[in-house]
């Protein structure tokens, strides 16, 4: 083997080290070119560790070049595309279907005439064009909290006759009523099946505690979440106990159809809930070994809105618990 045959297996070796090297080089770039999803449920203990990677990022893959030719390089055609996270839903949720008797709404009267009467705190709104959505709240026993929710819906004379003991005719003075800013309280109801005195209003969704112990407080609030016109109400159930759970249900009456249902169900470790046009705002704790209980080092803000058909997680940023602002509910 001569000087020169010797001069080109060493260069034809060194150009396969390079080009396997490059090849090393592209699968690790390509393994971190994915995007991962966040996940949305609060982490519940600090003694759970939950490590998650809240950012977002994209390397752009360049053609490698062998250097045993003097080729141009390929021009490049893959586009960095972002996969649509995992469509939330209603699964779990504290509201549930219901088939509790219908109520009388008299003529004249506003939503809170639907509550319970005297003794419960009320909190009602219109929930789009046929639905009205109630909370009612009020102490029990050994320092507990009664609380009741509805959403309720046009009755259908044929099926729901019934209406609920103390409710046809009910005065609206023996409820004491809340509203917060954030709510629309309603001083009509709209178009239902009409009764002697008033409208039939058939209970579509509820949840009722009133023994207490099963939550600590209850809240709601509305708006245009979704960013079309129409509107959402989030129900807020405070679980009792140092971690703070905030039980989410947004509820809402879906297109072409008459029924309030629960669109999104989540569970947020000191949670809080903020509404807005186009889009929900979320913060949970997120513990790292060391933190107790009542401190969580750092909080997850996510942002959920309705894309492609369905409520997703759009963006998770870490923040610090001193960012969080006030839920509103």
């Amino acid at each position: 083997m001569d000087k020169r045959q010797r001069v080109l297996i060493g260069a034809a070796a060194g150009g396969a080290g390079l080009l396997a090297a490059g090849a090393v080089a592209v699968a690790v770039m390509a393994g971190r070119g994915g995007t991962s999803r966040v996940r949305t449920t609060a982490t519940t203990a600090p003694a759970t560790t939950s490590t998650t990677d809240l950012t977002e990022t994209t390397l752009a893959l360049e053609p490698v070049d062998s250097p045993t030719t003097n080729a141009p390089p390929q021009s490049s055609t893959t586009t960095a595309t972002t996969a649509l996270a995992a469509a939330l839903s209603g699964q779990g949720a504290v509201l549930i279907p219901s088939s509790a008797a219908g109520r009388l709404l008299p003529d004249g009267s506003g939503c809170s005439a639907l509550g319970d009467g005297a003794g419960w705190t009320v909190q009602c709104g219109q929930l789009g064009p046929s639905a009205i959505w109630l909370t009612e709240t009020r102490p029990a026993a050994a320092g507990s909290t009664a609380t009741r929710a509805y959403v309720l819906r046009p009755a259908d004379p044929a099926t729901n006759s019934t209406v609920a003991s103390g409710h046809a005719g009910a005065a609206p003075t023996t409820t004491a009523t809340t509203t917060k800013s954030t709510t629309a309280t309603t001083t009509s109801a709209p178009t239902a099946t009409t009764s002697p005195g008033g409208t039939l209003w058939a209970v579509a969704l509820a949840e009722q505690d009133d023994a207490g112990g099963r939550f600590g407080g209850l809240d709601a609030a509305s708006g245009g979440v979704r960013g079309d016109g129409s509107q959402a109400v989030v129900f807020g159930f405070r679980q009792p106990g140092a971690a703070g759970v905030l039980s989410l249900d947004l509820v809402e009456v879906p297109p072409a159809t008459t029924r309030p249902s629960v669109s999104v169900h989540m569970d947020l470790t000191r949670g809080s809930v903020r509404l807005s046009t186009g889009e929900l705002d979320l913060w949970a704790a997120s513990y790292v070994p060391g933190d107790a209980t009542c401190c969580p080092s750092a909080f997850v803000h996510q942002v959920i809105q309705y894309q492609a058909d369905a409520w997703r997680v759009v963006a998770a940023s870490r923040i610090s618990p001193a960012n969080v602002p006030p839920s509103q509910v």
